[in-house]
């Protein structure tokens, strides 16, 4: 029994020893980690920024590119139909989304839907003109772009610009 007792007095201060230096290692090692962890997201944070404004500053050219009144200016419509000048003006609009649609990764979710309720509603204001105006001319249909569609739309835009400024606020 004796020798039990002399080997349990070098055997449990050991012990001890082992489990202290066991429980600061760990504890040392998580907070390395916890450091690593937060050098790599700040390093990372510092890289996505630029990459964030830029998808910021793209999505408001976007914005500005499918005004009803930008549309038609890039469109050459001298002796075309005035059904596929409309059309034209809408393909513009799927065009310039389709080029933009990675730039959701960047923003929010519900800047995003700003932003697709924008286009949605040029798509849609711009069917309405075909739908609305069948047989008229293409200055008929470009006059009533601009007293009917324009003011419908452009305030909607405005709201979807002042949203990517809001977000950007945020950023900064």
């Amino acid at each position: 029994m004796s020798t039990f007792l002399e080997i349990l007095k070098y055997i449990l201060p050991s012990l001890v020893v082992a489990g202290t230096v066991f429980y600061m290692l760990k504890k040392y090692f998580a907070e390395e980690k916890s450091k690593r962890d937060f050098e790599f997201r700040k390093q990372n944070d510092q890289m996505a920024f630029p990459i964030k404004i830029q998808a910021y500053e793209r999505l408001s050219l976007f914005l500005e590119r499918i005004r009803i009144h930008n549309l038609i200016g890039r469109i050459q419509n001298k002796d075309m139909d005035p059904q596929i000048f409309v059309h034209a003006l809408m393909m513009g609009v799927n065009h310039e989304y389709e080029h933009n649609l990675v730039q959701q990764i960047y923003t929010s979710d519900k800047l995003w839907e700003i932003i697709l309720f924008a286009k949605n509603e040029i798509i849609h204001s711009l069917h309405e003109t075909n739908t609305l105006n069948q047989s008229k001319t293409i200055e008929e249909i470009k006059n009533y772009l601009y007293t009917e569609a324009i003011p419908k739309t452009d305030p909607i835009i405005d709201t979807a610009i002042l949203a990517i400024k809001k977000e950007i606020q945020l950023l900064l």
